[in-house]
């Protein structure tokens, strides 16, 4: 049971303190107090993530962070302290201890879902019923799977599933069999003796084929031999033309009468034209230097003869006037020669320079002139088309001849794999055998298994479901609700289920708290559970009748503890005075306001009546 809660920032609360008693406890404020914040403090409290409250959204506004401390005893007599910090940034802390020794979460835990007998997502939702019933109400507790664990069926439905995916596996290979359309063979000697028959004919033609293959490449061979020779033929064409175009070149080139085809007299004609040529050039420019110099020494001259005191250029004795132009016209004249032969010997190097160019590439390009040797002409006079056609003929037989081979190679591998799928057809049929067996073994223990765990299932939850139908029948005076197998609320009328939303709001409330009550009294070794608002939305007798229904839920001692929020204070106390096993606990606003300052609540225990 819990015995005490502390929340520190926590929504309207700044600080609560509260301690708990077993038995059942009515938390008592007007709306808007606190009670739904009390509840959602326990359940983030006790049971963290699994309780399903965003604790972020509860921090109190103005704080950075929440509190909640839960104390409470597990079943063993075992004290375990839970304290959680939400943080508005970051992810929440967790501390847990069982009798003052520190335990990690994860063990923690699991020592929790081992002591209370359900697993944590489970009794969160079994033992904390949020949000008012109205609201918790509109949705089943989809039980099914808790159910089978509780009843021990869990590991029985397991192994039928097991065998039902093995029934279906099995049904599977049969289908694939069927389906695979292999025929058992109906004379096997006639089919070995084609085997034979192809394998004798696969011989012949794999030699045959040789045959062929050696013919197109001979056909090959000849046809490459004719188009070498082809072109070998072209090439010296291509030589002789382009020797007799360069030999009427250096004739015309050299101005020659001679039209001799022959490389040598040209060539012999072009050295003696080119030496020629040459030494004419080598020549001017000697004349050109020697005309120069005297050019610039009549230049000189006339110089000396223009001073003031003329003198003879050669002697240098002075000179009287009708001397000094006398030698002065014989200078001029030297001059002027001079000059004109560097112009005639200049004519000679613009010309001969060029022709020397012109002769000496001639030249190089005859004298490059490979004489080329025609191969010895072994073909006769074999024509290139008719070497083509035979290779050609050559290779459609050869192609074709293969197409053969391909046709019998496929024909004889066909025939093999029907030889060898024979004896697999057989073993085949004996594993399908097995396959058969199998799934009738298998579809019949699924069967079994079944049958077992629904057996189980209907005995122990009949006794639940019958407590279910009484109750339903003390509150409404008629038959029809009842607990199924799988966990699920069902209404029977004229021999037909109505689901859960066929119910009305008080009605599913009803059914609801029942189902909580019995399920976690008889599945689970929960100590406690919390209700928030279960009377909310109630008629006033139903409001009453379920009321005084939970004041003494907890004589029995499964819970041991159940904690009612509710805003009928007369009610609770009433049911408190009424029940040894009732208290009221009073969350007030100060001057009797009915929507306090959430900073000024309090909380007033109040004792229990006796």
């Amino acid at each position: 049971m819990i015995h005490r809660l502390h929340l520190q920032n926590w929504r309207s609360f700044e600080r609560l303190d509260l301690s708990f008693e077993s038995g059942t406890t009515f938390v008592v404020a007007p709306n808007g107090v606190g009670k739904s914040s009390l509840v959602l403090g326990l359940a983030w409290a006790v049971f963290g993530d699994h309780s399903n409250v965003d604790s972020k959204s509860c921090i109190r506004a103005g704080a950075d962070q929440a509190e909640a401390q839960v104390d409470m005893d597990l079943p063993g007599e075992r004290r375990l302290v839970i304290s959680r910090v939400a943080r508005r940034r970051g992810a929440a802390r967790s501390t847990y201890s069982i009798d003052g020794t520190t335990l990690s979460e994860q063990s923690a835990q699991a020592q929790m879902e081992a002591a209370l007998g359900v697993d944590l997502p489970l009794a969160g939702r079994l033992s904390m019923m949020l949000g008012g019933g109205h609201l918790a109400a509109q949705d089943e507790l989809n039980l099914e799977a808790h159910l089978h664990h509780a009843f021990g069926v869990s590991h029985l439905l397991e192994v039928a599933q097991t065998a039902e995916a093995l029934a279906k596996e099995a049904d599977r290979a049969r289908a694939a069999f069927r389906s695979s359309s292999k025929e058992q063979l109906a004379n096997r000697f006639e089919l070995e003796a084609e085997i034979a028959e192809l394998e004798a004919e696969m011989k012949r033609l794999v030699e045959r084929g040789a045959e062929l293959q050696q013919l197109r490449d001979s056909a090959d061979a000849q046809r490459s031999l004719v188009e070498r020779h082809h072109a070998i033929a072209e090439q010296i064409q291509r030589h002789e033309q382009r020797r007799s175009e360069l030999i009427a070149q250096a004739w015309e080139v050299l101005d020659s009468e001679t039209v001799a085809d022959d490389v040598e007299a040209a060539c012999s004609a072009l050295h003696e034209e080119l030496a020629k040529i040459e030494q004419s050039v080598s020549d001017a420019t000697e004349g050109i230097a020697a005309a120069r110099m005297v050019m610039e020494s009549a230049r000189e001259a006339v110089g000396l003869l223009a001073a003031d005191t003329a003198v003879c250029p050669t002697c240098m004795r002075p000179l009287a006037a009708d001397e000094l132009e006398s030698a002065r016209v014989a200078h001029e004249a030297r001059e002027i020669g001079a000059r004109g032969q560097i112009q005639s010997l200049d004519a000679v190097q613009q010309y001969g320079r060029p022709r020397v160019r012109s002769v000496a590439g001639l030249l190089s390009q005859l004298e490059s002139l490979e004489p080329l040797v025609p191969e010895p002409d072994t073909l006769g006079t074999s024509d290139r088309s008719q070497t083509e056609v035979l290779y050609r003929e050559a290779s459609v037989a050869l192609d074709e001849h293969n197409q053969r081979i391909g046709a019998v190679r496929s024909r004889l591998e066909s025939l093999r794999r029907q030889v060898a799928s024979d004896d697999q057809l057989q073993q085949e049929e004996r594993e399908l055998q097995l396959v058969y067996r199998r799934e009738a073994l298998a579809v019949a223990g699924a069967r079994v298994l079944r049958e077992a765990a629904d057996q189980v299932i209907e005995s122990r939850i009949e006794p639940i479901a019958r407590e279910v139908r009484w109750r339903w029948k003390r509150l409404f005076a008629d038959d029809g609700l009842t607990l199924r197998a799988d966990g699920s609320i069902v209404r029977v009328h004229a021999d037909e289920e109505l689901g859960w939303d066929t119910l009305s709001g008080g009605e599913r409330t009803w059914a609801r708290i029942v189902t909580h009550l019995l399920v976690l009294a008889t599945t689970t070794s929960l100590p406690f559970a919390w209700f928030d608002e279960p009377l909310e939305h109630l008629d006033p007798q139903f409001r009453r009748t379920v009321a005084a229904t939970l004041a003494k839920a907890t004589i029995g001692g499964a819970p041991h503890q159940l904690l009612i929020t509710t805003y009928e204070h007369s009610l609770a106390r009433q049911l408190a005075e009424d029940t040894d096993s009732a208290e009221i606990i009073a969350i007030r606003a100060p001057h009797g306001r009915h929507t306090p300052d959430p900073d000024q609540t309090s909380v007033q225990p109040m004792k229990r009546a006796s």
